[in-house]
């Protein structure tokens, strides 16, 4: 009998910058290329395998792909208690598939976990893009993220 071909799946849920296996697929890095070290061996984080990835100015939160943005937010219009935004994707890191979701804040990355759970799983054969940045809008003031309040700003392949 053959061997049954083995396969990873990686499922990463957390805020930016506050998850290493999120930032370990995110390419963030200090000038001398690590953010810190281990038994004195630099780590380097954000090897960039990401689809979409993050990034700032002084003006905007960006979604990049590349270095192209496919979604950008005027950070001064950004309000986490009441909005936020956040990314759901799929990608290949070698042998492993790798899927993935991210808030800018923790309200974002809860939201990306009730749109999974409400929108996506139920849907999973119609979601067929690598990526969708979303959009939740507190829309009746309760500080609750609900999926009728989070809509899909941005997707791609």
């Amino acid at each position: 009998m053959p061997r049954p071909r083995r396969f990873f799946v990686i499922f990463l849920l957390g805020i930016l910058l506050g998850n290493l296996p999120v930032v370990f697929v995110q390419p963030f890095t200090d000038p001398r290329g690590d953010l810190f070290d281990i038994n004195g061996q630099p780590v380097r984080l954000g090897r960039g395998d990401a689809i979409i990835t993050f990034s700032a100015n002084t003006t905007h939160y960006r979604f990049m792909k590349g270095s192209s943005p496919v979604y950008s937010v005027a950070i001064s219009t950004h309000s986490s208690s009441r909005s936020d935004y956040f990314v759901v994707q799929v990608y290949v890191d070698g042998s492993r598939t790798v899927f993935s979701m991210w808030g800018i804040a923790e309200t974002g990355t809860y939201a990306s976990g009730i749109y999974f759970a409400d929108t996506i799983y139920p849907n999973i054969a119609t979601y067929t893009k690598s990526y969708y940045v979303c959009k939740w809008t507190d829309l009746n003031n309760d500080r609750i993220q609900q999926s009728n309040e989070i809509s899909v700003v941005a997707s791609g392949t």
